[in-house]
């Protein structure tokens, strides 16, 4: 089964960039998945943990969601709200068996 979770817009304006908790997709996957025990990283692939538990991302997202990442955490650091033109909302598409 796949579980599609919306990346908003919302989102994209409350993440914060540099967080691993408190991105915009840490946030899509807060309210999904209804809690705070969440954790994003990009350390080479993208990585998403919901309760300490790696989610399985669909393959074709991955370098998606890597530069998605990437655009987010570097914009923020170099100019206020500048993210918003380069990261658009989107929806994720996680494994679940």
């Amino acid at each position: 089964m796949i579980r599609l979770i919306e990346v908003t817009s919302k989102h994209i304006e409350d993440g914060q960039g540099g967080s691993c908790t408190l991105c915009p997709i840490a946030l899509a996957l807060r309210e999904e998945y209804k809690t705070y025990d969440i954790k994003v990283q990009n350390d080479g692939d993208a990585s998403l943990f919901v309760d300490k538990k790696l989610l399985e991302i669909d393959s074709t997202q991955q370098s998606h969601i890597q530069n998605f990442i990437e655009l987010f955490d570097e914009n923020d650091l170099v100019e206020e709200n500048l993210y918003m033109e380069t990261v658009k909302p989107f929806t994720l598409r996680i494994i679940e068996r």
